[in-house]
């Protein structure tokens, strides 16, 4: 029997997660890897605007509206007008990229200096720190274009149902952000440059080799190509009139991370460092959850509104909704319960000491909160991208920002909590954002599918089980374990996740939570070896035992 659309869906995200887990740890090499060898000091702040600059424009391009607007248009137009212009539409798209976000890169050349004081006005009492972070902009900022290019290649190959390979091509791009790490203290003593110099050309480097991992194989599905430039192309047209206001519908995370960049910088030296180390941190379970679903949903939304099958759009959304939900909030309850652990078992060490270690704990604790806040909105609002809507995300993306702005003035004004009432006022602007997302989806599409609403209480019952057993476990140490110690704090962490893990799962299947045993038994069945097909016996054993 073929797999049925909310089947599919699970098996794509599944894939997807494989790959993302992958992707993923290497990004967490990559952050430890930058924390052993540049600590917490004004070349990190300055690396940390640097990538921040086109990493926005990525996020908001290449991984949001331009994927999410992209996809439903590139899918339509292989199903109703062939694949001779559905690739047609995929160059001239390339060829609008190349040059609009060319001229970005350019702007990052010969601007860089406005650019990086945008995101860090904080950086213009820091004239250093100011410089440095230019250069390394001009050096880092072609990745956006390169980025950008590949995700068109993915979403092709999404389209045509591959999923594995365009999941796993950003892992190049961690893996050269690490060999620049390792590679520069000693092109530092060879060249005399700053050792973070390599860091920042490793992007674009790896924003090279990730195109060129894909390109191979959508050319193997008769794809050649060849970008044009037609501004006037109906596909183009439709594509840049639903991302012009996705923009800013996809962009509250983003612009709310500047924010509290942009406050940040105005501290002392370090602070920045924290905020980039305790958000990309709680990115891992966003990164890992949300995108795979939102990338494994968008492709089955887009041809359930192509189809104009309504109820099965409406059971794809759902049961998406759910898997997010059962993988990512029990992640955020165990970095809020184990966030010193995490901190200190992952950074410490080389230029990052356990007073870096618990300022960024600190962060990870108030960013943790708002986990389901900063997952929902990327499965979500893609949906909208799929029925042509992207006026509502907007709207919702601007009360978002507006929200996280009133509450930093509020908290900054009112109280001493200085950068971490940044992160409280990022957390609950997300997850208010989340909640008019869910009731804006519910009246577009309609209630959701039967047992969704439950299956939400009962994974919101485990997780809050989950982090206080693994909190409770660390309160009940004997005081010789409340100290410092790499080792110690490992021990600590693998404890923690073990119990955390083994409560949560526990506790789900003790309350029926059907998401938790659809998802296992698609691990099962991925890890199964194959047997005969149906009806057929197996053929006889020869030989002697």
């Amino acid at each position: 029997m073929p797999p049925t659309g909310v089947d599919r869906v699970g098996r794509n995200a599944l894939v997807i997660a494989v790959a993302g887990l992958g992707v993923r740890a290497l990004g967490l090499v990559r952050e430890i890897a930058l924390a052993y060898f540049f600590g917490a000091g004004m070349a990190r702040d300055a690396l940390a605007i640097a990538l921040r600059v086109p990493s926005v424009l990525r996020d908001l391009f290449a991984e949001g509206s331009m994927a999410a607007a992209f996809v439903p248009a590139f899918t339509e137009y292989l199903q109703r007008r062939g694949t001779k212009e559905a690739y047609t539409l995929a160059n001239v798209m390339l060829g609008f990229l190349m040059l609009v976000l060319g001229a970005v890169v350019a702007s990052f050349v010969f601007a860089g200096k406005w650019w990086v004081l945008l995101f860090a006005g904080g950086f213009a009492d820091r004239p250093e720190t100011l410089a440095l972070a230019v250069r390394l902009t001009a050096l880092a900022g072609p990745f956006i274009l390169l980025v950008s290019l590949a995700t068109v290649l993915a979403g092709m190959l999404n389209v045509n149902g591959r999923f594995f390979l365009p999941a796993l091509a950003p892992a190049v791009l961690n893996v050269a952000a690490i060999a620049g790490c390792v590679a520069g203290q000693p092109l530092e003593n060879w060249l005399g440059v700053d050792a973070v110099m390599a860091v920042a050309a490793s992007y674009t480097i790896g924003g090279l080799a990730q195109f060129f991992v894909l390109y191979p194989a959508i050319r193997r599905h008769g794809f050649r190509l060849r970008p044009r430039l037609n501004l006037r192309h109906p596909g183009l047209v439709r594509i840049v009139l639903l991302m012009l206001p996705g923009l800013l519908g996809l962009a509250a995370i983003q612009l709310t991370n500047i924010i509290d960049m942009q406050v940040a910088s105005r501290f002392a030296p370090g602070v920045v460092s924290y905020v980039e180390y305790s958000f990309r941190l709680v990115l891992f379970p966003i990164s890992m959850a949300g995108m795979a679903l939102a990338t494994a949903t968008l492709a089955k939304a887009s041809l359930d509104v192509a189809a104009r099958d309504p109820e099965a759009l409406r059971t794809t959304v759902s049961r998406s909704v759910a898997m997010l939900f059962l993988v990512a909030t029990p992640v955020g309850g165990l970095l809020l319960a184990l966030a010193e652990p995490v901190t200190q078992a992952l950074f410490v060490g080389g230029e990052f000491n356990f007073d870096d270690a618990h300022e960024t704990a600190v962060l990870l604790q108030l960013y943790a909160l708002g986990v389901a806040g900063f997952c929902y909105p990327r499965v979500a609002i893609p949906i909208f991208f799929a029925l042509g809507d992207s006026l509502r995300p907007m709207l919702v993306a601007l009360l978002t920002i507006g929200l996280k702005l009133g509450l930093v003035i509020l908290l900054l004004t009112l109280t001493d909590l200085e950068v971490r009432g940044l992160v409280v006022a990022t957390s609950v602007a997300v997850s208010a954002e989340a909640i008019v997302i869910w009731w804006l989806l519910r009246r577009r599409i309609g209630r959701m599918a039967a047992g969704t609403t439950a299956s939400l209480v009962k994974i919101a019952a485990a997780t809050m089980l989950s982090a206080a057993a693994a909190a409770g476990a660390l309160y009940l140490l004997p005081d010789s374990w409340d100290r410092p110690g790499k080792l110690l704090q490992l021990a600590k962490l693998v404890g923690g996740l073990t119990l955390g893990s083994g409560v949560y799962l526990g506790v789900c299947t003790a309350l029926g939570v059907k998401e938790l045993r659809e998802l296992l038994a698609k691990v099962r069945s991925k890890l199964r070896p194959p047997g005969p097909p149906p009806g057929r016996r197996p053929p006889p054993a020869t030989g002697s035992d």
